[in-house]
């Protein structure tokens, strides 16, 4: 049975996998959701970019054919997630932030700069990295 899936290349592949494999409920599933190969696609690369390790991945095959599956398979839709995701940033922006207490008269004139963490043997700082204390501002 085929699907109403549309992909090129890698895409195409998986399409294939899913019209030999797939049960004739999964496929007519498919058919209905109005999910594309293009929104399975995104699910499927960030799943990819979960595992990889300094932006590598090796994933199986049947492990990605499996992603391919399960996106399907799964109720809900990746638009509803980003729209989700979106609202879920435009709410944080609303929440209160944290005020730094307020110096006394006699701290008001000696500004206090937080000390740079000792680097570990080994361990060498990049150019442009940040540490963690200048990551957050001096936060700790």
């Amino acid at each position: 049975m085929k699907t109403n899936l549309q992909g090129s290349g890698s895409q195409q592949l998986i399409i294939d996998y899913i019209e030999a494999n797939a049960s004739e409920a999964l496929i007519e599933k498919i058919n209905r959701c109005g999910k594309t190969m293009a929104d399975c696609w995104q699910y499927i690369r960030s799943q990819a970019q979960k595992r990889a390790k300094n932006g590598c991945a090796m994933i199986e095959d049947r492990e990605v054919y499996g992603w391919a599956i399960h996106y399907f398979e799964e109720e809900g839709n990746v638009q509803n997630e980003k729209t989700d995701l979106k609202q879920t940033a435009i709410r944080s922006r609303d929440l209160p932030t944290r005020e730094e207490p307020k110096p006394s008269r006699s701290e008001a004139g000696q500004r206090q700069v937080p000390a740079k963490p000792k680097k570990e043997k080994g361990e060498e700082m990049l150019p442009g990295q940040l540490t963690i204390s200048e990551l957050f501002g001096g936060l700790t």
